[in-house]
């Protein structure tokens, strides 16, 4: 019965009739956000983030955001869709050359599988002569 409740509830939460416009809502939000804080670094102009945070509360701790977009530390770390420049920076760089190794790490993936395949399935010298010794008895 619980999961029959369970999965009632899942299907609905899920429900695209349900769900669709929460999705779309979000979206629109996350695009006037990056738009919000592009324009902000731009102009340094504080009001329409102040603003977007008023209405969405997308920024918990508005002052810390502030001051982490504004540290000329933090801004070559911001993604491309985010920087002024649009160039991207050493995290951006090293999450796309990330997923290019996949082969390589997939390859490692199934040599350990074979190699633990392998020693479990060749007994030991001294599994065999304790064994060969239950036998006898």
């Amino acid at each position: 019965m619980w999961s029959i409740a369970v999965g009632t509830a899942f299907w609905q939460v899920n429900n695209p009739l349900h769900s669709g416009a929460m999705l779309r809502q979000q979206k629109e939000y996350a695009v006037e956000q990056k738009n919000v804080v592009r324009g902000f670094l731009s102009s340094d102009n504080v009001a329409p983030l102040q603003e977007f945070d008023r209405r969405t509360h997308r920024f918990p701790h508005f002052d810390l955001t502030l001051k982490l977009l504004r540290d000329p530390d933090v801004q070559p770390y911001l993604p491309p869709s985010l920087s002024t420049d649009a160039r991207k920076g050493p995290l951006s760089r090293l999450a796309s050359e990330v997923p290019m190794t996949w082969i390589i790490w997939m390859g490692i993936g199934v040599c350990l599988l074979l190699f633990g395949a392998l020693r479990t399935s060749i007994p030991s010298s001294g599994a065999s002569a304790k064994d060969g010794m239950r036998q006898g008895s």
